[in-house]
């Protein structure tokens, strides 16, 4: 700050976006994304949920990360074990959980 604060401003207020490899943007790949869906290509990808319904909006993809978040009690833990059920009973998929909100005879029971 040896030049001062009006000039820390100025620089920040300038700064203009450094490209960084391998960093992208969703609307980079925009149409790509739109092409895949429109001619029914996420089909391809992953198997069903279970639900037709939510198959046309997602899919689960062996080896990738999906993440649920949401406020507290709104379904979160509900649906992912209903979608386990569903996952194991048409694939044959076993499932180690761990919950922090439910004991094991209360996460059995539901």
């Amino acid at each position: 700050i040896k030049d001062g604060a009006f000039t820390l401003q100025t620089l920040i207020e300038d700064a203009q976006p450094y490209p960084i490899r391998g960093l992208f943007r969703f609307s980079d790949f925009r149409d790509e994304l739109e092409d895949f869906y429109a001619l029914g290509r996420a089909e391809e990808v992953g198997v069903s949920t279970g639900w037709a319904s939510m198959d046309n909006l997602y899919r689960v993809v062996p080896g990738e990360l999906t993440i649920v978040t949401g406020v507290p009690n709104s379904g979160k833990s509900e649906w992912i074990d209903a979608l386990l059920c569903n996952l194991a009973e048409s694939n044959g998929w076993s499932f180690v959980l761990c919950s922090m909100e439910n004991k094991v005879k209360d996460h059995g029971r539901k």
